[in-house]
């Protein structure tokens, strides 16, 4: 199957054709502007492995449970993991997009049944930081999903973002993360 231009095809990391001479080598893609659908994908990776490091560090709290509520939180970790490297690697296909919306909104709406009818063979979970951490960061996902496959918005062309607002941004899911991992949360 060939891959075809769909999300983002200006800016989406290919290396576009180019002018021969001393530029002819050059990834032009830092140059030639980002679209909405090239930042949505950085985004849906960051909050997709953002979930996963919540998912993984309270997996060995729901194997205390029962075994299959941890091997849940193991599955729900490596298959968000899997969706940004999907997201990554395949930037011109819509299946990681779709791949992105079946996992993380999947999991939304697993939470949010857990939360309002409950887990069979378990008690009733309230609301606390991380699974509310991890349910936002998937809802960013999948609002990252819709914007990715709407074609009318995701090839807009979108200016540079500061490099300061950038680091922030990563600090900030950092903090965000670690803060409802930690066990006194």
């Amino acid at each position: 199957m060939a891959d075809e231009p769909i999300v983002g095809a200006p800016g989406d990391g290919a290396p576009q054709p180019g002018p021969t001479g001393p530029d002819a080598g050059e990834d032009r893609t830092a140059t030639a502007g980002a679209t909405l659908g090239d930042r949505a994908r950085v985004v849906a990776m960051a909050a997709s492995v953002g979930a996963a490091v919540i998912h993984f560090a309270l997996a060995p709290a729901h194997f205390d449970e029962t075994t299959s509520h941890g091997v849940f939180f193991l599955a729900v970790a490596w298959l968000q993991v899997g969706v940004a490297l999907a997201l990554g690697r395949w930037r011109r296909r819509p299946e990681p997009w779709l791949a992105a919306v079946a996992v993380d909104g999947g999991v939304l709406l697993v939470w949010l049944a857990s939360r309002t009818a409950g887990v069979p063979e378990t008690h009733h979970a309230g609301v606390g930081l991380p699974d509310s951490v991890a349910a936002g960061l998937e809802a960013v996902v999948v609002v990252s999903a819709v914007v990715a496959l709407w074609a009318g918005v995701s090839g807009r062309a979108v200016g540079r973002a500061h490099p300061l607002a950038t680091g922030l941004a990563g600090v900030a899911l950092v903090g965000l993360v670690s803060v409802s991992v930690t066990p006194s949360m």
